[in-house]
């Protein structure tokens, strides 16, 4: 079944088969999103009409759609600045969210750290084996007043989060995500020129 749904998304955002056959990894993930809501999101983005946070949320409606396939229970989208929205099982569920303006500060490591601590990057207290999640930011991350402050999210990322849960697969599929952005913005890139 999830086959089908998993098609017709890649088809929906022209996601290669390459790809698609490498999603199929989050089968042993629980995904989580965590998005910048801060001020610098309200940025231009270069040579459209487009904010960097109407980029966001395009990108976080495929990360569900895509995740929801292989997650039934839905998707944790976490803010730096809002309450997050649990158990999203459908990307309309977000549009309330995003219809708002950014505001606030980049509190990157608070709030990574929240997403750490609760239950669902508890091996034990989870039916997903690891934790997955995707961080989409445009700026640097601070501390409650404003203080760009990267020596605690290294700390954070280094020191207290289960390290030991990091896999090849996860690191391939990063890649794999990854690679596919580059195409994606060389792509736009291009276009631009002409």
């Amino acid at each position: 079944m999830h086959n089908n749904r998993l098609q017709a998304i890649a088809q929906q955002y022209e996601i290669s088969d390459t790809l698609v056959q490498r999603l199929n990894i989050l089968q042993q993930f629980e995904v989580v999103i965590l998005c910048d809501d801060s001020n610098s999101m309200n940025t231009p983005v270069n040579g459209t009409a487009g904010t960097c946070w109407n980029e966001l949320h395009a990108i976080v409606k495929i990360v569900v759609d895509i995740s929801t396939v292989f997650d039934s229970n839905g998707v944790d989208v976490h803010f730096l600045n809002w309450p997050p929205k649990l158990n999203v099982t459908d990307s309309q569920q977000i549009v309330e969210s995003f219809a708002q303006r950014p505001q606030g500060l980049t509190t990157l490591t608070p709030t990574l750290r929240r997403i750490f601590q609760t239950g669902a990057s508890k091996p034990n207290n989870s039916k997903r084996l690891l934790l997955v999640v995707f961080v989409a930011t445009n700026g640097a991350p601070t501390d409650n007043h404003g203080n760009v402050d990267i020596q605690s999210l290294e700390n954070l990322m280094r020191n207290e989060r289960q390290a030991n849960r990091v896999t090849q697969s996860s690191k391939a599929l990063i890649g794999a995500v990854d690679r596919q952005m580059d195409a994606i913005d060389e792509y736009g890139d291009n276009n631009k020129r002409w």
